[in-house]
């Protein structure tokens, strides 16, 4: 619960039980998922079980790889993401702080960095974006009003066009 939610004295209606994989809401309903993480659960272990997972096992196999944070507004996605410590990149990881985006940047090139020099080149590519009343943000741009995304598929590959 946040701050207000305790000052309120509100109740707790949903419930993570990660062992089970379950959510669960007033204790009624149940709902079990791949992964489930509840509120003690640290930004390392969130990454390393989920991101990190399919970057270190599929990325560098050719597959690409998409995160989805989906969740109310307030519920967290952004601090999971993004991170608490106002830092996109930084050259030192912080396991309290660092959301998905700067471990994956770290991991990705990290892991570029170990491939022995050859023929092989590597194209990395990043979007980030926000998708909010079917409308899609670019959360990277320094633009204060930027322009509508357009997203479309391109023979298989999906293109994020503005």
């Amino acid at each position: 619960l946040s701050t207000k939610e305790i000052n309120e004295r509100a109740k707790e209606s949903v419930k993570a039980i990660e062992s089970s994989k379950m959510i669960q809401v007033d204790k009624s309903r149940e709902f079990y998922f791949d992964s489930v993480f509840g509120p003690s659960t640290t930004q390392k272990q969130v990454y390393d079980q989920t991101a990190g997972d399919m970057i270190r096992n599929n990325l560098f196999k050719g597959f690409n790889v998409t995160v989805l944070a989906y969740g109310q507004t307030g519920s967290g996605k952004t601090h999971t993401i993004f991170g608490g410590n106002g830092n996109m990149i930084s050259d030192k990881m912080n396991d309290e702080v660092d959301g998905v985006i700067p471990r994956a940047v770290h991991d990705v090139f990290h892991h570029m960095d170990q491939i022995p020099s050859g023929k092989k080149r590597m194209k990395v590519q990043m979007s980030y974006l926000e998708i909010y009343n079917e409308e899609a943000r670019d959360l990277l741009s320094n633009d204060p009003s930027p322009p509508d995304l357009q997203i479309r598929d391109n023979g298989g590959d999906v293109i994020v066009q503005n």
